[in-house]
């Protein structure tokens, strides 16, 4: 949960405002309609393409495998039998699968997820025994995990459809630490949303075959200007432990005693789960400044999480792996505890962008972001309309280069549109029209939405929502002595 969430979601309340400053072109004579999300159609001919370029990376990766091996069986003089016997090696790369199954006992569990309208995707867990259950946002950007307590204050009753912890219904409930401050749990996010409350200990249930025992998490007592999508009732972060708010180690390493393998991987689809349906949104913040801005439950939940595994029917081709590194930006500070790895370019129309060196992916991020620069790039050079939101909900335009950035970006749907590239490790990630313009009305093809947001905070670095709204699959490892591998 974070600042692009609560942009995304003020940006529709002030819909009718944005829209009288679009494109000079735009119909003044047109009506405003309220339009919260819509689904973008994929391109079979770019799927092709994809599947295409995996296909010939992964091609050239085994052919200099091979000729490295046959380099070494020359020099080895080998007998002309090698080849025969190399199959029976165990360590050769045919037995990989082999290797992987039995190198441990343990769960792969999956876990439907559902699209929030493109602002989150959440997933049901349950905590506790027998089993209380929450709809959560799994957040690769952030290590903690809180749901709302049944010993919440008023802050609570912004959300009148939350379901609550109960502790004293838990018969697996244990009090995290008997020492009152480690005990205490507070954590502040970007955007100024902020929750406290108490650690508990107790048993969490993803999907029907992960059960972590003993697991360390908040239970939420009082909010300060948080805003939901719709019904969630908490975060489960799946960062590492190093960036967590308290000491205790998160979920994501817990779960290394319980899973199969050592990663887990995410499927993400662009067609919303929720019902388009607007009559039941809210509207006014409560004196805490929350909000609880829909109150509907998912009807599908198309996307998936899978823990210990990975599923093959959500790709073609071969994944393509990055290593994680603990790299360092334009200050000098290290990123240590995210989901990272270096970025050798990012191109717009083909032009280099010299700001962007790391990228840390975060499913969490509704917007793409980025430093100030870059992202000013990418909206003059698409012709964008910037502006920012102000707290008395006015709409200023501003420039797309201002010094203080801006908060939304608005660009004609029916325009050219230059094309963003992530280049790591040979890999090319393109986003495309159809990946960055969110359509705000389905009857004005003037306004869409620009999804790349400026931060302040993000020096020389790019947080890359690369699984947001393509259609594709993330896979996260983590190696077994707790340090990041890829």
């Amino acid at each position: 949960h974070n600042t692009s969430t609560s942009r995304f979601l003020s940006l529709h309340n002030q819909l009718d405002d944005m829209r009288m400053m679009t494109t000079p072109n735009k119909d003044s004579n047109q009506q405003a309609k309220t339009a919260f999300v819509v689904p973008i159609q994929r391109d079979e001919e770019r799927a092709r393409r994809a599947l295409f370029e995996q296909q010939q990376h992964h091609r050239r990766n085994r052919v200099a495998h091979l000729l490295n091996n046959n380099q070494q069986q020359q020099n080895q003089h080998q007998s002309q039998d090698a080849s025969h016997e190399r199959t029976e090696d165990p360590k050769h790369p045919i037995h990989w699968r082999q290797r992987l199954d039995q190198q441990r006992d343990g769960m792969i569990g999956s876990l439907g997820l559902s699209n929030c309208h493109l602002v989150m995707w959440s997933g049901e867990i349950a905590i506790g025994t027998p089993p209380q259950k929450f709809l959560v946002d799994f957040d690769t950007g952030s290590s903690d995990l809180w749901v709302p307590s049944k010993h919440c204050d008023d802050s609570c009753q912004a959300f009148p459809d939350w379901r609550s912890y109960d502790d004293t219904k838990s018969s697996t409930y244990t009090v995290a630490s008997n020492d009152k401050e480690a005990n205490s749990f507070s954590i502040s996010y970007e955007d100024g949303e902020s929750v406290d409350g108490e650690h508990a200990k107790d048993t969490v249930h993803i999907g029907n075959s992960v059960h972590v025992t003993d697991q360390v998490f908040a239970q939420v007592t009082h909010l300060q200007s948080f805003k939901t999508c719709e019904t969630e009732e908490g975060i489960v972060g799946l960062g590492f432990s190093m960036i967590s708010s308290h000491q205790y180690p998160s979920i994501l390493s817990n779960m290394q005693d319980v899973l199969l393998r050592p990663y887990f991987s995410l499927y993400l689809d662009i067609r919303s789960d929720f019902p388009e349906d607007t009559s039941s949104r809210l509207g006014m913040d409560d004196k805490y400044g929350n909000l609880q801005f829909g109150r509907q439950r998912p009807v599908s939940a198309r996307s998936e999480i899978v823990f210990g595994g990975v599923n093959q029917q959500h790709y073609e081709g071969c994944i393509t792996w990055h290593d994680l590194g603990q790299f360092e930006d334009g200050y000098g500070d290290t990123f240590v505890g995210y989901w990272d790895f270096a970025v050798d370019d990012v191109r717009v129309g083909g032009q280099s962008l010299d700001t962007y060196s790391l990228a840390l992916v975060d499913s969490g991020s509704s917007y793409l972001i980025g430093p100030k620069e870059g992202v000013a790039a990418i909206a003059k050079m698409n012709s964008a309309e910037c502006m920012v939101l102000r707290d008395d909900e006015q709409v200023i335009p501003v420039s797309c280069d201002d010094a203080d950035g801006f908060d939304a970006a608005i660009v004609d749907c029916k325009q050219a549109f230059f094309n963003v590239e992530f280049v790591a490790d040979d890999a090319v990630y393109v986003l495309e029209k159809e990946d960055l313009l969110l359509q705000l009305d389905p009857d004005d093809t003037n306004s869409c939405l620009l999804r790349i947001s400026a931060s302040n905070d993000i020096p020389v670095s790019v947080v890359v929502v690369v699984d947001c709204n393509r259609n594709v699959l993330c896979g996260y490892h983590h190696h077994m002595e707790n340090e990041p591998k890829n």
